[in-house]
């Protein structure tokens, strides 16, 4: 699930989820991302909003901190206000 959103890949991230095997609120060991931060913190394009939006509606908390204390919906804010 984690390398799903990481990639990016709506496609193994949706499949993951239908197929009950995905924790949407399992993290990486290093910066305690989970899936939701990984797919904002891959910025803002088609891809990434996809999956972003697929987990939120999937229940993934977007309040869900990682090792520096933001959330997904910190780094979504920050992305969005320092867009060109």
């Amino acid at each position: 699930m984690l390398d799903a959103a990481r990639d990016v890949d709506l496609a193994k991230v949706t499949s993951a989820v239908e197929d009950k095997f995905a924790n949407l609120e399992c993290s990486d060991a290093l910066y305690k991302r989970t899936p939701l931060a990984w797919a904002v913190y891959n910025g803002l394009n088609a891809s990434a909003e996809g999956v972003v939006q697929y987990l939120t509606l999937q229940g993934a908390k977007v309040d869900a901190t990682d090792s520096l204390g933001n959330t997904p919906l910190h780094d979504y804010c920050s992305l969005v206000l320092h867009r060109p």
